[in-house]
């Protein structure tokens, strides 16, 4: 290349060439704090996720990946890690079904904090190990410079050459008869069988790459469905909603359809029942008061991914006790009282009047209501009424539920929550 340089238009030819197709490997490890849960990994990364020099592109970094494409393998795990988490047992039972190199980078992942350039420590002066793995050229354009060139130079050395010298040069020896092997040994054809050579394997090149730019469509596909697993119709993201109790529904990415899918939901750390299809999901959470980060697994039998969204959950106030309430209407009523006291003693006193009414009393808020949880109840449908003295202990919060249940449309009914004493 250095020889180029007495060639300012050719130097500038060669310095604009770029490579069509270009494969990079780069080398990581997996960290979670200052701990380094395995290193050694790798990753390619293809022309489908390289986006125009300088440029950044969201789509080729994934939340999540498919491992088996994306992290062909990773070493050196720090099982005592995984142990003290509780999930070494399940990363093996994965590794027996999909083996190592399909679940190990999986774990890693999902268990890390940062994934960082793996530095190898016995290679000075390397901060990360990045290699090309496969590079294609314009090989008509680098042989076009090269024969140009060449060209040159001839000329240059022609010009001081004497008419006997140049007759002398092995080009214009005349060739002399023989046979086809006389024929191909000559200069001029050994250059063409060469040329020729070099013709067909660019062609098997071109057409091994263009079988990677087939794919390419496909890898797009999913990495946008890596980064956009599943869609969310009940809710949206940073929604401020005022009620605790919610039904999150969805559907997984239609890419994940064929995979066996599986959704799990947690909310801030804790896990809740949740309902599959073969392409929907729904899930009845619990919400605490404030912001709260819903996360969604996706799992399927090679990979997992994970989404979320943030709800803020606006709790109304509880009604203050020595309030009445009433209502007109049938149907159920749900309220919460302030006892401004977690233990203690309180009175209820409720006229159901004529017409029938039910009153269940929970401890806690009314998202959080359970059979478990009852602190009174008439057991079944009343009517007059009463005075009941209720006795309380560690209620979460201060925090009482009434439920009213009136059956008929002419129902009427009113209770008085007494405050503690």
């Amino acid at each position: 290349i250095s020889q180029l340089a007495k060639y300012p238009d050719l130097l500038a030819r060669w310095n604009r060439l770029r490579p069509e197709y270009l494969e990079l490997q780069v080398e990581l490890s997996w960290e979670h704090g200052d701990k380094t849960v395995a290193r050694e990994g790798k990753m390619v990364v293809r022309p489908a996720t390289i986006s125009t020099s300088g440029s950044w592109s969201s789509w080729s970094s994934p939340a999540s990946c498919a491992w088996k494409e994306l992290f062909p393998y990773c070493n050196y795990l720090d099982y005592n890690y995984f142990r003290e988490l509780g999930v070494y047992d399940k990363m093996k039972e994965c590794s027996g079904h999909y083996n190592d190199d399909n679940c190990q980078p999986k774990y890693c992942f999902k268990y890390s904090d940062k994934l960082d350039f793996y530095s190898d420590t016995y290679r000075e002066n390397y901060s990360a190990t990045f290699k090309v793995n496969k590079a294609l050229w314009n090989e008509d354009e680098v042989l076009a410079i090269i024969e140009e060139f060449h060209k040159r130079e001839k000329l240059e050395k022609e010009e001081g050459m004497s008419a006997e010298d140049f007759w002398n040069t092995p080009e214009n020896e005349e060739i002399k008869e023989g046979g086809d092997e006389d024929f191909w040994n000559t200069p001029e054809n050994a250059q063409t069988v060469a040329e020729k050579k070099r013709s067909d394997t660019y062609a098997a090149n071109r057409r091994a790459v263009q079988s990677e730019i087939d794919k390419f469509p496909n890898y797009r596909k999913k990495y946008e469905a890596l980064k956009n697993p599943c869609s969310i119709s009940s809710h949206k993201d940073q929604q401020v909603i005022e009620e605790g109790k919610i039904t999150l529904t969805g559907a997984v990415n239609s890419y994940f359809k064929d995979m066996g899918a599986q959704v799990a939901v947690s909310v801030n750390g804790e896990k809740f029942s949740t309902s599959n299809s073969s392409s929907s999901f729904s899930s009845t959470i619990i919400l605490n008061e404030g912001w709260n980060k819903v996360l969604l697994d996706v799992e399927t039998k090679s990979f997992g991914v994970q989404d979320s969204i943030r709800i803020f959950y606006k709790k109304p106030p509880p009604l203050p006790c020595n309030q009445n309430t009433a209502s007109g209407g049938s149907g159920r009523t749900e309220n919460e009282h302030g006892l401004g006291k977690e233990s203690g003693t309180f009175y209820v006193s409720y006229n159901m009047n004529d017409a029938p009414d039910e009153m269940i009393i929970y401890s806690g808020p009314k998202e959080r209501i359970s059979s478990s949880k009852i602190l009174y109840q008439t057991h079944g449908y009343v009517s007059g009424r009463n005075r009941i003295m209720i006795n309380f202990k560690d209620i979460d919060t201060g925090i009482i539920t009434v439920i009213m249940n009136g059956p008929s449309s002419g129902t009427k009914w009113e209770y008085q929550i007494e405050c503690p004493e």
